[in-house]
């Protein structure tokens, strides 16, 4: 299928992508298996498909971050940011919604939350779940 862009008038394909990529605690700690990206953009919007993912945490790790950027064609013009439901902490899941953050150069953060909250140091955290945001690359 195919999309139109009026305000550019031009014809933007779909365009699907995978990355297979490790995620890292920031501030130290370890880094996850290997898990895969799936993106799907239609027009100028990306569907990003985030699988359930859990590593240790490090001292000071607020983030996961993807170690393998995104294709160019997935890539914002300003970062994005979307909203995780199942997070989890302390090998628990969290009450509060976490966040993803979809840089410009393609790297893709999770967050415990929006106020860049630690992790409990040397613990199970991440995502329960499979989830997916959709965000605008411009």
């Amino acid at each position: 299928m195919r999309v139109v862009d009026y305000q550019r008038a031009t014809i933007v394909p779909d365009i699907t992508g995978t990355i297979a990529t490790t995620l890292t605690f920031d501030g130290g700690g370890g880094t996850t298996g290997s898990i895969t990206l799936t993106a799907q953009r239609r027009g100028q919007y990306v569907t990003l498909q985030i699988p359930a993912v859990t590593g240790t945490s490090g001292t000071g790790s607020t983030a996961l971050v993807s170690n393998t950027a995104l294709a160019a064609a997935f890539r914002p013009l300003v970062n994005q940011f979307g909203v995780l439901v199942s997070i989890v902490n302390n090998n628990a899941a969290v009450a509060a919604s976490g966040a993803v953050q979809i840089g410009t150069g393609g790297i893709v953060t999770l967050l415990r939350d929006s106020a860049s909250t630690t992790f409990t140091n040397t613990s199970v955290c991440g995502t329960a779940q499979a989830q997916s945001v959709t965000y605008f690359v411009g």
